[in-house]
């Protein structure tokens, strides 16, 4: 008989598979008279928790102090928001709602079987967003045939189709074929990870992206051993070769330009994470935007002490800017400016210590995991999901975002319960063999490599 727990990690990933896969179409789905079904998902596993068991050991987590601390300011405006501002106070407060999502994460790191279960998924899923990434010339298409969803300003939103940022989730996923070819010794694992990030490239370009990428090849090039750099280099060189051919070939493929962009166009997104972009072109738009909206959030915080030192709250918005789909931006796109001006430098310096902590514990815990085959591969997926939400924060803003936040959190508890584990052979012996793991890779992968060659 399955336990009420299970229950509840069996839920737990389907939603995270959903948000990873449709981000922005699923987080417009609600249940229960209006609930967003992140958040219905929230209670849900709260409810499916062992509290006496879990709470005892969640408490003794490194970073449990700056965490508490925000929780309570945050919660407190809560408080004193919702009856001034209804829903938009809850709104403007999701990311920490979502927060919560780490105490899940936590619980379901406790159960072997749980663990295993989204091992064993991980090939199969990431096949799928690569298969997925190949129908974006086709998107228009897929709105047609997709249920549609009402968003919060009364906006049309198909489910399908959207591809807010599926290079979030492609990064990730080339970071953990990266680190199953150093465990498992297989190249194959090697070149598609490689092919991830050219198709990627090709597909999503764009100066975060970059940055994403630069996070996966570093954090690599630290990792490896001198043979295995070698290796990367040489394969990295011929995907170079390969990536210039398809640009120099006139390929007619559906970008997110709107066409495939020329080598002086990368070349130009490469340098403007270093200057200040020209506004008026093309694929530098919004940068002078963030600068104006950054400015006018910073004058506005430190107007009076008491939003200097809490913030303003939840249930105003900081910017009022319309989009081109006539929806107002609430948000600077930058959640750190963000932080500060919802709750002032208390909340800035009680989540940064709690993220700097994390990510310190984090890392130490992929340290340890490293050296173990089946293992590597999954502690070093989640480590990334940290590493590219925080890379977007600086000029984007997903916390916002439940497809953001939700794997976010929940990586960061799994990874905080593997770092309180004594033993972390235990966690090698329940996931599932390497030989059987790396093949179903392969095949998986392959599938994905035909299609996107005949998408293009």
């Amino acid at each position: 008989m399955i336990r009420l727990d299970q229950i509840g990690h069996y839920v737990m990933l389907v939603l995270l598979f959903l948000l990873l896969l449709f981000n922005y179409g699923i987080i417009h789905i609600r249940i229960a008279g209006g609930v967003p079904i992140t958040e219905a998902v929230l209670v849900f596993c709260m409810l499916c928790i062992h509290h006496k068991k879990v709470l005892p050991k969640f408490m003794r987590s490194p970073f449990i102090l700056p965490l508490l601390a925000w929780w309570a300011l945050g919660l407190g405006h809560l408080a004193i928001e919702i009856p001034r501002h209804g829903f938009w106070a809850i709104r403007d407060a999701s990311h920490l709602i979502e927060s919560f999502f780490i105490y899940v994460g936590f619980a379901f790191a406790g159960s072997k079987e749980s663990i295993q279960k989204l091992n064993s998924a991980l090939p199969a899923f990431f096949g799928v967003v690569i298969l997925y990434a190949c129908l974006y010339p086709i998107r228009e298409f897929l709105w047609t045939l997709s249920p549609k969803l009402t968003g919060a300003q009364g906006q049309s939103i198909p489910m399908i189709g959207l591809y807010t940022d599926l290079t979030f989730v492609l990064t990730v996923c080339a970071a953990y074929l990266i680190q199953s070819y150093i465990s498992w010794k297989n190249i194959m694992a090697l070149i598609f990870g490689l092919f991830v990030i050219l198709m990627a490239l090709i597909i999503f370009p764009s100066r975060t992206l970059y940055l994403q990428t630069l996070i996966v090849f570093g954090f690599f090039f630290v990792a490896m051993n001198n043979r295995q750099r070698l290796t990367l280099m040489m394969v990295c060189a011929i995907a170079f070769v390969v990536f210039v051919g398809i640009l120099s070939s006139g390929i007619s493929i559906n970008s997110r330009f709107g066409e495939v962009l020329s080598l002086s166009d990368y070349g130009q997104l490469f340098t403007e994470l270093f200057v200040q972009p020209d506004p008026e072109d093309k694929v530098s738009s919004g940068f002078t935007d963030r600068l104006e909206w950054w400015g006018a959030v910073l004058m506005n915080w430190a107007s009076t002490p008491q939003s200097i030192m809490i913030g303003s709250g939840f249930g105003m918005p900081l910017i009022s800017h319309g989009s081109s789909q006539q929806v107002f931006l609430r948000d600077p796109h930058n959640d750190w400016i963000t932080m500060l001006a919802r709750m002032g430098l208390m909340g800035l310096v009680f989540f940064s210590t709690f993220i700097t902590m994390l990510m310190i514990k984090s890392i130490a815990t992929v340290k340890r995991y490293r050296k173990y085959a089946a293992s590597a591969p999954l502690v070093v997926m989640l480590l990334f999901f940290l590493f590219e939400v925080l890379a977007l924060t600086l000029g984007e803003p997903p916390f916002l975002w439940p497809f953001y936040t939700v794997p976010f959190y929940f990586s960061a508890g799994i990874l905080a319960r593997l770092y309180l584990m004594k033993d972390p052979a235990a966690l090698e012996e329940t996931l599932t063999p390497q030989p059987k793991f790396s093949i179903k890779l392969q095949h998986v992968m392959a599938i994905a490599f035909v299609t996107f060659l005949i998408s293009i």
